[in-house]
């Protein structure tokens, strides 16, 4: 297996250090090779089918696509990228089925080394993570909890994630929670306006650290410059 549609940025992130021919992917892929087939959450079938590839890399979340090339005779290899653990694993399968176990053992190590723990943040600042909210309002606030990719890049950064603890992965955060959480800075990884966090009293003088570059965001193997660029941006 070497020619592959990858239908997820951090799929095609590992495919192409892997040295995978890509034949097509999502518009959310930025300067993947390859043909475009559409969106993250709805590719199109008939582009893919098109391109014959030897396997399509898709998502656990895109069961309505993945289920429609399997019973079309497409090779599909579903993949969960919710931690680091994920993303090694999502290597480490990748590596077998294409017949890459070097290069995937090799990927592993390079990605476990540049987690190892940065230098000591002064304070330990407490952080919120967002990654949703309305534009121009403060409501329907999503934030990342410890259990996720960001949540263990701010551990590893020297963060305290506020939601450390909380079972649900993305949780939808309250007004009062943001009131009286007594936070040190908010990571934004949204598009909207920083400003809009000075609406309430308590955080008007909260840090707010602007990440809304769609990279920062993607669960693959440039995930450890997420960490590198949390701890400096936190730690200075």
């Amino acid at each position: 297996m070497v020619k592959v549609v990858s239908l997820a940025p951090a799929l095609t992130q590992i495919a192409r250090r892997m040295g995978l021919s890509i034949l097509g992917h999502t518009i959310h892929c930025q300067d993947a090779p390859g043909v475009v087939v559409g969106d993250m959450l709805s590719p199109s079938v008939e582009r893919i089918v098109a391109l014959h590839p030897d396997a399509v890399l898709a998502m656990d979340f895109q069961k309505s696509v993945t289920s429609r090339l399997e019973v079309l005779g497409i090779r599909v290899m579903v993949f969960r990228l919710d931690t680091f653990s994920d993303i090694e694993q999502a290597m480490k399968r990748l590596g077998r089925a294409a017949s890459r176990e070097s290069k995937a053992r090799e990927m592993i190590r390079s990605f476990r080394n540049g987690l190892l723990r940065r230098a000591v943040c002064p304070g330990s600042p407490h952080v919120l993570l967002v990654v949703g909210r309305a534009t121009g309002r403060l409501s329907s606030v999503v934030a990342a909890s410890g259990s996720t990719f960001l949540g263990e890049a701010l551990r590893l950064a020297g963060g305290v994630n506020v939601l450390d603890g909380w079972r649900v992965p993305y949780p939808r955060i309250s007004l009062e929670f943001l009131r009286s959480a007594h936070l040190d800075a908010i990571v934004d990884f949204t598009k909207s306006d920083p400003a809009d966090w000075s609406q309430i009293e308590e955080l008007r003088h909260t840090r707010v650290i602007k990440l809304s570059d769609s990279r920062w965001t993607i669960p693959g193997p440039e995930a450890v410059n997420l960490v590198d660029e949390l701890h400096r941006r936190l730690c200075r």
